[in-house]
């Protein structure tokens, strides 16, 4: 059954002409048509010729006639070309029942219902930004079509400046318990807590520790938003692919039967979640392509959870792979100057915003010299950009023989030998932890003690084998 993604308002219309022809066929009463017009109105439809081709159709079916492709072109000659693209795009649905008209009218009120939403939503941020916030919350709770008591999240989480739902800070929780204690609840959302930094030198597994984490965070309801500014559209996805089917690239490569396999199930898994999926890869990203794409992301957001078409808790991660390809110096400005106006525009658009910012990025100098996890004033941009951030992670995987065989001065093996993600700074908890993890042949990070995830992708069981202290 089709679900109606591309563009339901024309797959219905489409799906109307195409069956309108078929019962005038068949000799079928005209009162079999206006049972497919359903419930529906003009006012389901946006403006422009979907709304006029539909009342050109409901205006025939009242007056006794079909609304086949002939007559739509003789009582509206003007809309005959979008008329043959909705009956084209119509086809292309081959899995569509004809005796479930339901779900494509269901579709449309639900896009109408967004639409409505999303106004709503415009409307009082035009408000708000004048500083009337009752006002803006009076607007939504006196016009909207959903329910009043559902609005008071919407206004706190995408206007104000903070992400307290009755007085409660949200996380989005990271796949590990010890992780997620650490971190004082997980990722923060919006407000305080909103932004996560990633530190580690090239090659020390930054991307490969987001990009192993986007499934959970999509298996948990939760919608991700992933700029990569050095990778390809695809090759993130394969990426993402690959590491949930628990494959290397060069196993993917070779084409072996078991990693096509593996790989083709995770695609399958994964696309049952790929409408909370988004990947910006490839495009000359900066902070201000990235801040209004991730505006866009959390209204649609905020539209699906009051349409009941997301959940409750559900949150937005965004994801800055990394901050490098982000910052653009002008004339004026000095690298760390620029770095810092970067930063501080990335955390007042995510607390304000309401969504959670995880930005990667490579240490300084200093921290990619020294043995071990780089500290917090030693992220790129310096102690500005880390004033900036609420959670800074720092990353350390031994890639280099030296490290790996390191000894102390007592001959035992150097805390460089072996993996570590270290909290530097966070705001939630403030505890230091520099917490035991381990990468295998895959690159997959996991606690010290543990397994990485894996997932039946038939039965869909995910299977965690947390371990509660490490």
């Amino acid at each position: 059954m089709s679900d109606f993604k591309n563009d339901a308002a024309a797959i219905y219309l489409g799906i109307l002409l195409d069956e309108a022809k078929t019962y005038k066929f068949d000799g079928r009463p005209i009162s079999d048509m206006q049972r497919l017009l359903g419930d529906l109105s003009g006012d389901h439809f946006p403006e422009g010729p979907a709304r006029q081709l539909f009342e050109a159709a409901e205006s025939l079916v009242m007056a006794g006639t079909f609304p086949i492709f002939g007559a739509i072109r003789a009582s509206r000659p003007e809309l005959e070309g979008y008329a043959r693209h909705v009956t084209t795009l119509a086809r292309s649905e081959s899995d569509f029942e004809t005796g479930d008209f339901v779900v494509a009218i269901e579709a449309v009120k639900r896009d109408a219902l967004k639409r409505d939403v999303k106004a709503r939503i415009e409307e009082a941020a035009k408000l708000f930004s004048a500083g009337d916030i009752a006002q803006a919350d009076e607007r939504l709770r006196r016009e909207s079509t959903v329910t009043p008591g559902r609005l008071l999240p919407l206004r706190q989480d995408t206007y104000a400046s903070n992400s307290l739902d009755g007085g409660r800070a949200r996380f989005i929780a990271a796949p590990w318990k010890a992780l997620t204690d650490s971190l004082g609840g997980g990722y923060g959302v919006g407000g305080t807590y909103a932004v996560t930094a990633v530190i580690g030198p090239t090659g020390h597994g930054k991307s490969t520790w987001a990009r192993q984490q986007v499934p959970y965070f999509l298996e948990q309801g939760h919608r991700v938003l992933y700029f990569a500014g050095e990778s390809l559209h695809d090759e993130v996805l394969q990426d993402i692919y690959s590491l949930t089917a628990g494959i290397t690239k060069d196993m993917l490569r070779m084409r072996t039967p078991i990693a096509l396999e593996k790989y083709e199930d995770a695609y399958r898994y994964i696309q049952q979640f790929r409408k909370g999926l988004n990947v910006v890869a490839g495009a000359r990203l900066t902070v201000q392509k990235i801040n209004d794409l991730a505006r866009a992301a959390q209204l649609d957001l905020e539209a699906d959870r009051l349409a009941g078409l997301a959940g409750e808790d559900s949150s937005l991660m965004v994801i800055v792979d990394n901050l490098d390809h982000a910052v653009h110096k002008s004339a004026r400005q000095s690298e760390w100057e620029a770095y810092d106006e970067a930063a501080h525009e990335f955390a007042e658009a995510a607390s304000h915003g309401g969504w959670a910012l995880m930005l990667l990025s490579q240490p300084s100098s200093e921290g990619t010299n020294r043995l071990g996890p780089a500290y917090e004033y030693e992220i790129q941009g310096g102690r500005r950009v880390a004033n900036s951030t609420a959670t800074i992670l720092s990353l350390w995987r031994p890639i280099h023989a030296e490290h790996r065989e390191a000894k102390d001065k007592n001959g035992e093996p150097h805390p460089c030998s072996r993996p570590w993600v270290a909290k530097r700074k966070c705001r939630a908890n403030g505890q230091p932890d520099q917490l035991a993890f381990q990468t295998n042949y895959t690159g997959l990070w996991y606690p010290e003690g543990s397994r990485p995830i894996t997932r039946n992708f038939k039965t869909g069981d995910v299977i965690n084998p947390d371990v509660p202290a490490f």
